[in-house]
């Protein structure tokens, strides 16, 4: 398993560069299909929407959150 993470800002769909970077992301994946590599991309806010639902870590996201999650 390939796991990618990657930063973007909350205003990412307004810059042409991080459309750009997501195309890649798919370019790269299907590159990789069909071969033993399992590969997945995702954002750091995608992963903590997916922790939200997990007991105990609505602290430690919010910190997160309020840290790297922001517009530019």
């Amino acid at each position: 398993m390939l796991l990618y993470l990657f930063w973007e800002p909350e205003n990412w769909i307004d810059f042409t560069v991080f459309h750009k970077h997501r195309e890649e992301i798919v370019d790269f994946s299907s590159h990789v299909e069909g071969t033993s590599v399992r590969f997945m991309a995702q954002s750091y806010p995608e992963m903590w929407a997916e922790w939200e639902n997990q007991n105990g870590t609505t602290k430690h996201i919010s910190a997160l959150r309020s840290r790297y999650q922001f517009p530019i």
